[in-house]
C-alpha cells in the first residue's frame, strides 16, 4: 500500500481526509493524490434550458460552472496550507451522476481510495460507487471527526466470505503495523466434530505476515450484527474497523441496517471496505 487516492469536494471535511491520508502515508512511507470535483450542472439541465438559451449557448453555462464561486484548489490549498505542498492534485468537472464513475475509474490506479462516510440520509454514494467500480479498498471517515493520529487498534469483522478475504488483502499493510489487531467473530462458536474455532486459520495466516492478532468470539445477544461488531470495537477501543461488503450493498447496506438499529454510533469509526 503506497499510493492513496483522496477525495476533496470543497468542503470542510477536505482537511480531515488529506490529515487521514498522511497518517497512513506516513505509516507506509506513501504518496498521495487528491481528486478536487467541481460539480457541472447536470446534463438535464442544459437540455431545460435550451427555452431561455440558444444551443450554442451550451457551453457557457458550463464556463459559468467553471469559473463562478470559490475555486476548490484555491479553498483546499486555504485550508491546508502546509500539508499542500506534499499533496498531487488532479482535477474533475463532471456532472454530479458522473463524479462516482469517474473516480470509481481513477481509483484502480491507486491503492486505497479515502472519502467521507455518507449521511444516514444519502442512499447512492460517490464511495459505493468506487466501492463498485475500482476494485480497490474503500476508506469512509466519519463526518465531522478527525481521524486517530494513527491506526494502531483494528478490529477485522470476520465471517470468512469472499468480500471479507478481499478487505483483509487491502488492509494487510495497516494491519501488519498495527500494535493490536482483533479478529472478531460475531455468533460463530466451534461446531461440534470441527477440530479448529472459526477463524483460527484466518488467524494463522495473519501471523505468517506478522500480524499480532488476537482471536474474539462474541454472542451477539440479540443484537444487530453491525450494532454488535460496533460495540465491540469500541470496547477494544479500535481507530478502525476493516470489512467485506457484499456486492452491491456497501455503505448504503452498512446505513440502512444503521439506521433501522439506532446505530448512530456508527460515525465514530473509519470503515475500510472491500469487495
Amino acid at each position: 500500500m503506497k499510493d492513496f487516492l483522496v477525495l476533496s469536494d470543497g468542503t470542510a471535511e477536505d482537511a480531515n481526509r488529506i490529515c487521514c491520508a498522511q497518517t497512513l502515508a506516513a505509516q507506509v512511507s506513501g504518496f498521495i493524490t487528491c481528486a478536487v470535483v467541481n460539480e457541472l450542472p447536470p446534463r438535464s439541465a442544459l437540455s431545460m434550458s435550451r427555452d431561455a438559451f440558444a444551443p450554442s449557448d451550451d457551453e457557457s453555462i458550463f464556463e459559468i460552472a467553471r469559473t463562478s464561486g470559490v475555486q476548490p484548489d484555491a479553498a483546499l490549498e486555504g485550508r491546508l496550507g502546509a500539508l499542500w505542498s506534499s499533496v498531487q492534485v488532479l482535477r474533475f468537472e463532471v456532472p454530479p451522476d458522473e463524479v462516482g464513475p469517474n473516480l470509481g475509474e481513477l481509483a484502480r490506479r491507486y491503492d486505497l481510495f479515502i472519502g467521507t462516510l455518507p449521511s444516514f440520509e444519502s442512499a447512492s454514494t460517490v464511495l459505493d460507487a468506487v466501492l463498485r467500480e475500482s476494485g480497490r479498498g474503500v476508506l469512509g471517515l466519519p463526518p465531522g471527526i478527525a481521524p486517530a493520529p494513527a491506526f494502531k487498534h483494528i478490529t477485522v469483522a470476520w465471517n470468512g466470505s469472499r468480500e471479507a478475504t478481499r478487505a483483509i488483502t487491502e488492509a494487510m499493510p495497516l494491519l501488519s503495523q498495527a500494535a493490536e489487531v482483533a479478529v472478531l467473530l460475531i455468533d460463530s462458536g466451534r461446531k461440534a466434530g470441527a477440530q479448529l474455532q472459526p477463524g483460527e486459520r484466518i488467524f494463522q495466516h495473519l501471523e505468517h505476515h506478522g500480524v499480532k492478532a488476537v482471536l474474539s468470539h462474541v454472542d451477539s445477544d440479540g443484537l444487530p450484527i453491525s450494532e454488535a461488531i460496533l460495540t465491540e470495537a469500541h470496547r477494544m477501543r479500535s481507530d478502525m474497523i476493516v470489512m467485506g461488503a457484499p456486492p452491491d450493498r456497501g455503505f448504503s447496506q452498512w446505513f440502512e441496517q444503521g439506521v433501522t438499529r439506532g446505530v448512530e454510533r456508527s460515525t465514530d469509526l473509519p470503515l475500510l471496505l472491500a469487495q
